[in-house]
């Protein structure tokens, strides 16, 4: 009998996609930055760090081998401007998918492409970060997630620790939580997580 942990590997396999790749959206033809980040964050959760890096050769399943080329995948999605996407062909890339490649990439002990650390920092607005270059305003997920990409490749965020504070401050609700932007009106659990997040990543909390 399968172990909770085996039982859920399998499950999570099954997001395998034929690229190589995972996706959150379950077998599909082509795999998504995101879904890359999340498969591996549960593999080393569930099946150790050592198991977890066998992704980038494809890792046996209870099906049988899987198809390898997680890093294949990832390099399908950049983009024309330097940065990652969740869909190949892509003109312009997404801070997320680009922060998730980063980190996968890491986890696998993959340099990261010259430029993309540079690609997020320029999507720094007002405290925050944009969630493309075409974005309004800033908004948490894209500003938690540069910001742990960003010290994941050693790019200083302390620096930023007074504008980031601010920013995440100003979407602080009355029950306690955080709205995801300033459009927003109720805060949530995820964009909460994100303003934990980002403030950790810069060593500040909410005032």
């Amino acid at each position: 009998m399968a172990s909770l942990a085996e039982e859920l590997l399998f499950q999570i396999d099954r997001h395998r996609c034929d690229d190589g790749g995972f996706s959150q959206f379950g077998k599909v033809s082509r795999g998504t930055a995101y879904g890359c980040f999340l498969a591996l964050g549960a593999y080393q959760e569930l099946a150790g760090t050592d198991t977890a890096a066998g992704l980038m050769d494809g890792v046996p399943s209870r099906g049988g081998p899987c198809p390898p080329y997680i890093l294949q995948c990832l390099q399908s999605l950049r983009t024309a401007d330097g940065a990652y996407a969740n869909e190949p062909a892509q003109a312009c890339g997404m801070t997320s998918a680009t922060a998730a490649a980063c980190i996968v990439l890491r986890q696998m002990n993959q340099p990261t492409p010259s430029g993309v650390a540079d690609w997020l920092l320029a999507r720094r607005e007002q405290g925050g970060f944009l969630a493309s270059p075409a974005a309004p305003i800033p908004d948490l997920l894209s500003t938690a997630t540069a910001l742990h990409a960003l010290a994941g490749m050693g790019v200083p965020t302390a620096t930023m620790a007074e504008s980031v504070s601010t920013f995440v401050t100003s979407l602080l609700c009355e029950d306690g939580g955080f709205r995801g932007n300033w459009l927003e009106r109720n805060s949530d659990c995820e964009y909460t997580f994100y303003a934990l997040l980002a403030l950790g990543t810069v060593s500040l909390r909410p005032a």
